[in-house]
């Protein structure tokens, strides 16, 4: 996982290029409006996503991963708890599903780590990295956020 705010300069030289691209595409977005269920092209690989949603308590929220793709998980406006654990440390809720690119996990039995994303934050998540998106710091709140889809590069 890597977690930074698009307002820090030193992300581009540390991010290879379609990351720096999804930086440049998330610093412009900041200032725009977000519309619920549209999606952006960020270059000719990775696709944004944009969702609008109340943010939910931690037990009601879902644990999940891919296996294709990175998620660039991008908060526009409001503030939610996005929860971290490693894939081998969760029981999977059922089978891969490779429409979606998604497997989903039981909540863990032991506390898990997490990040709080604000406006401008963002977070990597790789194939490794089961998130729980969504989860709300204390009351729930809508929340503007921009989910990026980049390609795993196997060579």
């Amino acid at each position: 996982m890597y977690y930074g705010n698009v307002q820090n300069q030193n992300h581009s030289a540390l991010l290879p290029a379609n990351f720096a691209d999804c930086l440049t595409f998330m610093k412009n977005a900041l200032t725009a409006p977000v519309t619920d269920g549209t999606t952006a092209a960020v270059n000719d690989e990775c696709v944004a996503h944009y969702q609008c949603y109340l943010t939910k308590a931690s037990a009601e929220a879902t644990f999940e991963s891919h296996l294709k793709f990175y998620d660039v998980q991008f908060m526009v406006r409001g503030d939610e708890l996005l929860g971290i654990a490693h894939t081998d440390t969760l029981e999977p809720a059922g089978d891969y599903d490779p429409d979606r690119d998604l497997v989903t996990y039981q909540q863990p039995a032991v506390a898990t780590g997490a990040v709080v994303l604000h406006a401008g934050d963002f977070a990597i998540v790789g194939p490794c990295d089961a998130h729980q998106p969504g989860v709300a710091l204390g009351d729930p709140e809508e929340v503007e956020k921009i989910v990026i889809k980049v390609p795993v590069i196997i060579q």
